[in-house]
């Protein structure tokens, strides 16, 4: 199953219609573009993460336990956003997803 977008949470966020996307409370890494959940593959072409707990496999650079991003969100893994407690923010929740989707759509 292909998406543009996963999100690896116990939560439930609503980014746009005009992104494809899927919300799984779990998963396995296999690369850049695809994971495990349930014994599928899904591919996508980003992954945003708000518990790097919930994924496997994944190696990211963190500082103090908090994952480090750019503006953007985007960690060390490219197309791969974290957000809410594991980053080192003064943004609000609602504002970090709404800087991802703008990158994502607009690439900006």
């Amino acid at each position: 199953m292909d998406y543009q977008v996963i999100i690896i949470s116990q939560k439930y966020y609503e980014l746009t219609d005009q992104l494809s996307s899927l919300i799984l409370d779990k998963c396995i890494i296999v690369d850049d573009n695809s994971l495990i959940y349930d014994n599928q593959t899904y591919y996508f072409n980003y992954l945003i993460i708000d518990d790097d707990t919930l994924v496997s496999n994944l190696k990211l650079e963190k500082d103090d336990n908090f994952i480090i991003t750019n503006y953007y969100q985007e960690t060390s893994a490219n197309n791969i956003f974290a957000i809410g407690d594991i980053v080192k923010t003064n943004r609000s929740l609602k504002e970090q997803l709404e800087i991802i989707v703008n990158y994502i759509i607009n690439g900006e």
